[in-house]
Parts: structure tokens; C-alpha cells; sequence
């Protein structure tokens, strides 16, 4: 699997790259940003595309060092529309690309707020590890307060010693302790003024029908009704179809 990757350079082109070494192809989407080597430097790109083959000489052909989301930042219907952009407009995709994210995304923060926690592995669990030395004492308490739990966080862990990343960071490296990534729930939000105003007039509708017929390809349309008929209306009503 040869992977098309939009660096925000000025060149107008996509970048081969293998896929990282280890990873599970069903999380390598298009939307998704990787870490990549370019020249000396590593940086963010965005999958674009995935090919069977490359025009690259395989001894050329370098490895993508690590995929940093779980699911597409670009969904496919905006994705498409950047790279039309920059075909129509004659600019690199990259950069054409990296304007469509807000500045962290394009440096590789993760799009979601993450909260880490801790719980005991399988491993530990089922008894398949060697016992932790009798004088490991804080590395056992650890353990232990791991054991009843199925995951707890970093305050629960502070609580037991002000060195707890250090016993963390020996028992992950001795197989005893998996560290989980959650994404915290996320209140629905209605999208303001949608949806909250009165059922649309028939021009309202007849606009609005005529706009959503046409999705997925280039049709130009007009508006015109003076200051308060109702135009914006149909902007965000024919946005949210």
C-alpha cells in the first residue's frame, strides 16, 4: 500500500509514502494526518489518497512514521472539494489543504480532547508475568491500587506517590500497565438560528429544493429578494440538508 500525502509545501504534488510500520490498515483513511520524515524534518500531512503502486523506485520509497488521528479531521465530501480548489486555482493541495485546518491541526495536535488513564494489562491480570520483587514496594502499591479497578487516572495515581510517572512509566515497560487514551462525552449542540425560526415560504423552499438537487456537482445560483426576506435562511437551511 503506497500512501498519496499532502505536505503544506509549495509544490504541486502529493508525497509516496509507505505506511507506518505496525499500524492497522482500516484506521489508514483518507482526512487522516500522519507524522512523516520530509527532507530532515518531520512533519504533519494528509492522507489523500491510497495507491497500489508508486512511480518512486521502492529504494526511495521512505515510511510514514506514525497516523495521529483515529478518524478523518477532513471528511471526504471537503476533502474532495480542496483538491478541487486546488486544481482549478493551480496550487499545491498541501498548502490548499493546511488552510482548511485551524493552526494546531496542521501541527499535529490531537483534534479531540483526550483524558489518559491506567489499568492493569491482561497480562497482569491472568498471572502470565513474573511477580514484581518484594522490595519493588512502590511498584506494588501500584499495582495494587490497579487491581480492583478498571482504569483510574493521574490524581488517583498522585495520591500514592509524588514519583508515580517514573513506577508508571517501569511498570508499562514491564508489561504490567496499559495506558488508555478516552475522548470525553461531548454535549450535543444545536446549531444556532437552525432550525429555530418559522417553516420557510414556497420561494423559500422552492430555493432551497433546487440547491440541495444539485450537491456533489458545480451549479451556480442566484438570490435576490430584498433586506429581510429571508435569503440567510436559506444559506443554513441548505447547508444543514
Amino acid at each position: 500500500m503506497v500512501l498519496g500525502v499532502a505536505v503544506d509545501v509549495p509544490l504541486r504534488k502529493l508525497f509516496d509514502y509507505r505506511a507506518p510500520t505496525g499500524v492497522d490498515p482500516a484506521t489508514l483513511r483518507p482526512g487522516v494526518r500522519l507524522w512523516v520524515p520530509f527532507g530532515r524534518r518531520r512533519v504533519t500531512g494528509v492522507l489523500v489518497e491510497l495507491r497500489s503502486a508508486s512511480a518512486l523506485p521502492d529504494a526511495k520509497l521512505r515510511s510514514a512514521i506514525a497516523v495521529i488521528d483515529e478518524t478523518p479531521v477532513l471528511d471526504a465530501p471537503l476533502l474532495e472539494l480542496l483538491r478541487w480548489a486546488a486544481d482549478y486555482y493551480r496550487h499545491p493541495p498541501g498548502e490548499v489543504i493546511a488552510a482548511a485546518l485551524p493552526v494546531p491541526l496542521r501541527t499535529g495536535t490531537a483534534a479531540l480532547e483526550t483524558e489518559e488513564r491506567w489499568t492493569l494489562s491482561t497480562a497482569a491480570r491472568t498471572g502470565e508475568l513474573p511477580p514484581l520483587s518484594s522490595r519493588a514496594h512502590r511498584l506494588r502499591e501500584m499495582v495494587e491500587a490497579l487491581e480492583p479497578q478498571t482504569a483510574v487516572d493521574e490524581a488517583t495515581l498522585a495520591a500514592l506517590s509524588p514519583r508515580w510517572r517514573e513506577h508508571v512509566r517501569e511498570l508499562e515497560k514491564r508489561g504490567w500497565v496499559s495506558r488508555l487514551r478516552e475522548v470525553p462525552a461531548q454535549p450535543q449542540r444545536r446549531p444556532t438560528g437552525v432550525g429555530d425560526g418559522p417553516p420557510p415560504t414556497p420561494e423559500q423552499a422552492s430555493a432551497i429544493e433546487a440547491i440541495t438537487a444539485a450537491a456533489g456537482r458545480p451549479a451556480p445560483f442566484l438570490l435576490h429578494g430584498v433586506t429581510g426576506s429571508g435569503k440567510t435562511e436559506v444559506y443554513l437551511r441548505a447547508i444543514t440538508e
